[in-house]
């Protein structure tokens, strides 16, 4: 395996909605994006435990924010933030260049 990858801590999930889970969790609001052939990327970093969690799909969100209600375990999508006690907001920010994911992490 290549010697970046190995240094990298990582957790890849399959789906979105468990990285959102994860993500509000760890009490993070930020997620980023980036796209690299035909795919999206989205990740975050647990600063505390210097591991980054992915997902990688053929989905993208078009929208700002990735909402989730923590009463009803339901995510939802919005250009707007509009705060409420049952709901946490992440936004998605947009990736122009990055080297933190080693691109053969992304072909696996």
């Amino acid at each position: 395996m290549n010697e970046k990858i190995d240094k990298l801590k990582y957790i890849r999930l399959s789906k979105l909605e468990d990285l959102v889970r994860l993500s509000i969790a760890h009490g993070l609001s930020l997620m980023y994006h980036f796209k690299t052939n035909n795919k999206h990327v989205y990740f975050v970093h647990i600063v505390d435990t210097d591991i980054v969690s992915l997902v990688i799909t053929d989905v993208e969100v078009k929208k700002k924010y990735l909402v989730y209600n923590t009463f009803e375990d339901k995510i939802t999508l919005s250009d707007k933030f509009n705060p409420s006690t049952k709901s946490s907001y992440i936004k998605i920010l947009e990736v122009e260049e990055q080297n933190i994911i080693p691109e053969e992490l992304l072909h696996h």
